[in-house]
């Protein structure tokens, strides 16, 4: 078990359904398990690698255990979905965190209950470091974004930010950037809706 605490912020905690086989202890990195109904440890998430481990954390991330409960054991555990915690990060040579870095589940080897890393893309992202990390630190202040909380954007100076291949959905259209272009998911029938972009044969037509 890694080392937790809570440090600041309104944890806007919720109590959730366990899946019953699951040991949770204080601490570990839930998320939602649509086949069970259920928050689980982050060490229970699908995937048939590490990467994958990691987005499939990511997509369902609901927060962090407040409360523990025993295997075999049926019931709810209370959550918090935000606010800053200390979690265990790697240290040594490349592990240094800024503040801003995003953060994904495991130690960037394997996936782990209460260890992070820093994440390769927003994809990955389960929070932002509130504050710098150095090598030496076995530790890193973690704000958390909950899918029940945030949208796992971050705001500054006025602008939104999203890293490279992160997208702005509306619905089943998505805006994203890719490198220096912006890629724009498209309509291809005419949406009817005047001045709405649709594409028609591959060419990218105005609706009157």
């Amino acid at each position: 078990m890694g080392r937790f605490s809570f440090v600041r912020g309104d944890i806007k905690a919720v109590v959730l359904p366990a899946n019953t086989a699951d040991v949770i202890e204080v601490g570990d990195i839930l998320w939602w398990d649509n086949n069970s109904s259920a928050v689980r440890p982050a060490s229970q998430v699908s995937g048939s690698t590490y990467a994958d481990k990691k987005s499939n954390l990511a997509a369902n991330f609901i927060g962090i255990a407040l409360e523990s409960k025993d295997a075999g054991k049926a019931g709810s555990v209370l959550v918090a979905t935000a606010g800053d915690f200390l979690i265990t990060a790697p240290s040594g040579t490349g592990t240094a965190m800024t503040v801003g870095q995003i953060v994904a589940g495991g130690n960037g080897t394997t996936m782990a209950n209460q260890v992070v890393s820093a994440a390769a893309s927003t994809a990955e992202a389960i929070g932002v470091a509130a504050a710098p990390k150095s090598t030496a630190e076995t530790q890193v202040l973690v704000r958390i974004l909950s899918r029940l909380c945030d949208l796992g954007m971050h705001v500054n100076v006025g602008n939104i930010a999203f890293a490279d291949g992160g997208g702005l959905v509306f619905g089943t259209r998505t805006i994203r950037r890719s490198g220096n272009n912006i890629i724009v998911s498209l309509p291809t029938s005419n949406p009817g809706v005047s001045g709405a972009l649709w594409v028609d044969a591959g060419v990218v037509k105005v609706v009157p």
